[in-house]
Formats: structure tokens, sequence, C-alpha cells
């Protein structure tokens, strides 16, 4: 994994294991460099269209494996009860998803000059060689400042936030979605649930040893 990013903070990591851990709703401020910055972040919507759907029993076993019938329920959109003879014609059902506030940090699997000029200012890659160590030890100092869960480091996926429904959940998670338009960073980014139910801000933290499982890099 490659970490982007300056050298005066390549300096203070290398120095003293100092790094900010963002929050992926603090990726939405504008002022943020360009390749961070995306005011769309954790957001996505689902839909469903239905042609025609005409429900004779709304208690007839064999809806159950009518996907239209059942996003009825999943999209909340009505209430049938014991209802019989409805029609649905030409309806289009969608629903709006926003991912709960979570501590993240970026990397990149892409080791190159191209990617790094996709982040503004950046001039400096940190290689993560050790990644299973580096997150583990990285979680300690996090903890100590707000209680979290590590959830893993997850690859981000590029496409287009207005998702169909696949019948079955809410699909990719709001989370881990990127427009196209950041297909060149080739992002994976580490993932801490907060445990308190309280608005997160990023923080700056510090271990003196995460830099034994990096090194810089020249491109």
């Amino acid at each position: 994994m490659y970490k982007y990013t300056e050298k005066q903070f390549a300096s203070q990591f290398f120095n003293m294991g100092r790094l900010r851990i963002g929050t992926l709703h603090n990726f939405r401020r504008t002022e943020h460099k360009r390749g961070i910055v995306d005011v769309d972040e954790g957001k996505k919507s689902v839909s469903h269209h239905i042609d025609v759907l005409h429900i004779a029993d709304s208690q007839a076993p064999e809806n159950d494996g009518n996907i239209d019938f059942r996003s009825l329920d999943a999209f909340q959109a009505v209430s049938l009860n014991n209802g019989s003879n409805i029609l649905f014609k030409n309806v289009r059902l969608t629903k709006k998803i926003e991912s709960q506030d979570f501590f993240v940090y970026s990397t990149s699997a892409s080791r190159s000059r191209k990617t790094m000029r996709e982040f503004e200012g950046a001039d400096t890659c940190i290689e993560i060689f050790d990644p299973d160590n580096f997150y583990k030890l990285l979680t300690k100092p996090l903890n100590s400042i707000t209680p979290v869960r590590f959830l893993g480091v997850k690859a981000v996926t590029y496409k287009n936030r207005s998702e169909e429904w696949n019948g079955v959940d809410s699909g990719t998670h709001p989370s881990l979605i990127k427009s196209t338009d950041y297909i060149p960073q080739f992002e994976v980014r580490a993932i801490w649930s907060p445990l308190v139910e309280s608005t997160i801000e990023p923080v700056i933290t510090a271990h003196c040893r995460l830099g034994e499982f990096c090194r810089e890099i020249h491109l």
C-alpha cells in the first residue's frame, strides 16, 4: 500500500510516527485539496422500476419470488397488509442511503508518478510494506482518543452512486463508493467504526513505532 503525501508530513511521520486520520464525512469539505475532496462521499441511492405488478392476494406464497413485490417492502413504499387486487404500473422506487461517519486512512494500491499526481501537493511516496502490523499498531493511539473498532482495509469501488436494486440488499456500502473520476487513485481505505454516539472529527495521532512498517520509496 502506498501513501502519497508532502515531504514535510513524511518527515513528521518517520521522525515521530505522526499522521492524520480523517473521517468519511470530512472528505466532503471543499477546502480540501484536489484528489481528497468529494462532496458526495458516503452517499448513494438505490432504485427499482416496476413496469406492471398485479397483486391478486398480498398473502399468497408465490409473491416471495417476485422481485417487484419484494421491492415494495424493501423500499418501504407501501403497506399492503391483507390487500388484494392491487395494480402498480410504471412505478419508480428510490431510496437515498447515507453512511454513518467512520474514521478513514486512505492509501493507494498503485505505485506510480501518475497516481501521485492525482493528489495536489504530494511529492513523496511512503510504502506500507507490513499493513497488518501497521494498522494493528495505529488502532492503539486512535483508541486512546475515541473508542473504535477496526473494520479492516477495503478497496474502493469506482461506480455511479445511483444503483439498481439487486433484489437482496442495498448493494455496495456507500462508504466504499467513489465516482469514476477518481479511478486513477486506486484507493484502499482503512476504516474504524466509533463505539460512541457522538460527532467525530479528523485526528492527529502518533506512535513512534509506525515507521518500522514503512519506507519512503522513489518513483
